[in-house]
């Protein structure tokens, strides 16, 4: 049951009474009126007669009646089609039904149209269009309606809190005998909100909803007498009647009770309302229940999750699932969490069809399938879902599950971006800048850049920094390529906490200040930017804002390093084999340049084969000094280069080899090294 389904009793099931006939009045030879009166009239007798009660034929007849446009007829069918009485429950058909019976001015299909959209049940979920068709309802006197309208007044769904109409509408209902309405109206009155607050009154209407035996109402009335002081003990000697089973729906009563304690701050009183009502099965109480308890108590949370999963609930399921692939209150399991996601997907939740995408993309709990992954990301991006959209437009241009198709990708990029999805711009605006997929519009993508960074997106804010201050695509303008650095640094962007950090250390744009740059590395080091490590270590080598300090500067080139900072990595190595301010280590030393050599660095390389030539640190070995010489000479590394020359014209570890020598001394001298020079000239003279 939704949450709108208000105090729904046993006895009030809506449907239209009128015209009643039983199976023996009806020829069903002959015929009637020719507005479907006749066909609804028999369809009427097989779901209501209590002898021969048939609702496959009683959906056949309102079917025959619906084709021809009488409102009673659909409304009924459409009431089986949300129940499965008779036909399989179809939850969208039965809206359908509901929607062109209440077309039609139809005031119990207007407001049971207002609860399908209130609960998302096959529709979208809308306050707004539920709103529309329960205000509907209530200008025709529909109670129900009239008492969901106060409702939504007070508790502020999908429009502003207000007491007065919330009061107003549950007066409206009370006055015409609805007991939900009287306790509302009572507790309104009880607590002043929307009326003067007057216990008188509250009571009254407190006892009104006690003689029609609503569940609940006597505890109410009871705890409000007993508030005032002139009748201490002076209960109604009425409010112990026992109430009939048969007649109330306890759960949602307690249910009820439960969101109005909420309603007003009372956690404890909602929590004993919920547990009431969920300990009668009601799924919503169970979600609500699980939801309360949450991580504070994960395995009693999943047990109450579960009741209402087991029922349905597609909320309950969706949140199971999440406790399944998280680990909390059960063993984590991506199996279990997928099983839960699906049912709940099946329901056409979206966020649980999402969340099945995510499975199906990453391979956890199922195999990898990206057709299947896009499936279900449509299925969540249809709905509205703006991530659904986003990770949909991303797939889209990876070509995963889908061929490439920039115009496909820009359509959802753009669904999700008018939802708030800055990632969704900002994609639009790099697609547009690079041209790629589509005409290059430069203007168009700059404009989307700039609306992505003021909705906070921290690489736009960065983008537009970059252009301002290097006078690409926009005016250069160091003013605002700063004032944006520092939007997108608030935002954790370390690459703008860097670049503030460099500005500062040069002093371009702004005052040159080596206190504010340390600062801005310091931050951006703990994010993980490598750079600004190994800026820091630079600047306590050469004592820049601080006193010199090498072991200081050591410890961020190591920092710098551990993170695969080519420069990082080569500064350690040459202060551990230089000692300065640490104890010389050739081990180390070798270590940091074996690691620089290995990203391709031609100065570690060329160290290396220093080391193995010399024997520095490591066992003399001219063929491995040669394989590191050639590696940095192939990069032109020209002391490299003229080593090997060297090493070819003198025999050095190898057989001499006068073509080689001139080789690589021609090539050391063509990039000016005047020693490779002179031995070039000694070779050919």
């Amino acid at each position: 049951m939704g949450f709108f389904d208000f105090f729904r009793s046993k006895k009030n099931n809506y449907e239209n009474k009128t015209n009643q006939v039983s199976l023996s009045d009806i020829n069903t030879t002959g015929k009637g009126p020719d507005d479907g009166s006749f066909e609804f009239s028999i369809g009427l007798s097989y779901e209501t007669d209590l002898d021969k009660k048939n609702y496959s034929k009683a959906a056949e007849w309102y079917q025959k009646s619906s084709d021809k446009g009488f409102a009673n007829a659909q409304f009924n069918l459409g009431k089986l089609f949300r129940g499965g009485n008779g036909v399989g429950i179809n939850l969208e058909q039965a809206a359908f039904l509901y929607s062109e019976a209440a077309n039609q001015g139809f005031a119990a299909a207007q407001y049971e149209l207002g609860v399908m959209y209130i609960n998302g049940a096959g529709l979208d979920q809308s306050y707004d269009e539920a709103f529309k068709w329960f205000n509907r309802a209530a200008l025709q006197g529909y109670s129900f309606a009239q008492f969901n309208l106060g409702i939504m007044y007070y508790k502020g769904d999908g429009l502003e809190v207000d007491f007065i109409k919330a009061a107003y509408w549950h007066q409206k209902s009370a006055e015409q005998g609805y007991a939900p309405a009287q306790l509302a109206l009572g507790n309104m009155y009880e607590h002043g909100k929307g009326v003067s607050q007057n216990y008188d009154t509250a009571i009254e209407w407190y006892e009104k909803s006690v003689d029609q035996k609503l569940e609940g109402s006597q505890e109410i009335l009871a705890s409000l007498i007993s508030k005032r002081e002139d009748n201490i003990g002076n209960i109604p000697f009425s409010l112990s009647d026992n109430f009939n089973d048969e007649e109330i729906d306890r759960s949602s009563i307690y249910f009820n009770l439960g969101e109005v304690c909420e309603g007003n701050n009372d956690y404890e009183g909602a929590y004993k309302w919920y547990l009431e009502a969920a300990n009668k099965n009601h799924s919503e109480a169970q979600l609500k229940l699980g939801l309360i308890l949450g991580d504070s108590d994960s395995i009693r949370s999943t047990e109450w999750l579960k009741k209402s999963a087991d029922q349905n609930n597609s909320f309950a399921q969706l949140r199971l699932g999440v406790r399944y692939k998280t680990g909390k209150g059960v063993p984590q399991s991506d199996f279990k969490a997928k099983e839960w996601y699906e049912k709940a997907a099946h329901s056409g939740l979206a966020a649980a069809q999402f969340n099945l995408g995510i499975m199906y993309k990453n391979g956890e709990g199922v195999d990898q399938d990206y057709i299947e992954a896009i499936k279900w990301y449509e299925k969540a991006a249809n709905q509205d879902h703006s991530v659904a959209q986003l990770t949909l437009a991303l797939l889209i241009l990876e070509g995963k599950g889908y061929s490439v198709d920039y115009n496909k990708a820009i359509y959802w990029f753009e669904k999700s971006a008018s939802q708030g999805q800055t990632d969704a711009l900002f994609n639009l605006a790099s697609i547009y800048l690079d041209g790629t997929g589509v005409k290059q519009d430069v203007s168009k993508a700059i404009k989307l850049m700039q609306d992505a960074a003021s909705q906070g997106h921290p690489d736009a804010q960065f983008n537009i920094a970059l252009s301002y201050q290097n006078g690409i695509n926009l005016p250069q303008n160091f003013n605002e390529a700063i004032k944006w650095y520092r939007k997108s640094a608030e935002h954790g962007n370390s690459n703008a906490m860097l670049n503030l950090g460099i500005l500062s250390y040069i002093g371009n744009g702004i005052k040159q200040d080596y206190t504010e740059a340390m600062r801005w590395f310091k931050i951006a080091a703990e994010k993980g930017e490598s750079k600004a490590d190994f800026n820091l270590g630079v600047m306590y080598a050469n004592g820049q804002g601080v006193i010199k300090n090498n072991a200081e500067a050591l410890k961020w080139y190591e920092r710098a390093a551990k993170k695969g900072h080519i420069e990082g990595l080569m500064n350690s190595g040459l202060m551990y084999y230089r000692g300065q301010d640490t104890k010389q280590n050739m081990t180390k030393s070798i270590e940091y340049f074996s690691e620089a050599a290995d990203q391709n660095s031609a100065e570690a390389q060329h160290n290396l084969g220093v080391f193995y030539q010399d024997g520095i640190g490591v066992p003399e070995n001219v063929s491995t000094a040669i394989k590191w010489y050639e590696k940095a000479a192939n990069q032109n590394y020209v002391l490299s280069q003229y080593n090997l020359g060297l090493i070819y014209k003198y025999g050095r570890g190898v057989d001499k080899d006068l073509i080689k020598a001139s080789d690589w001394l021609g090539k050391a001298c063509m990039n000016g090294y005047i020693d490779a020079c002179n031995s070039y000239r000694d070779l050919t003279a």
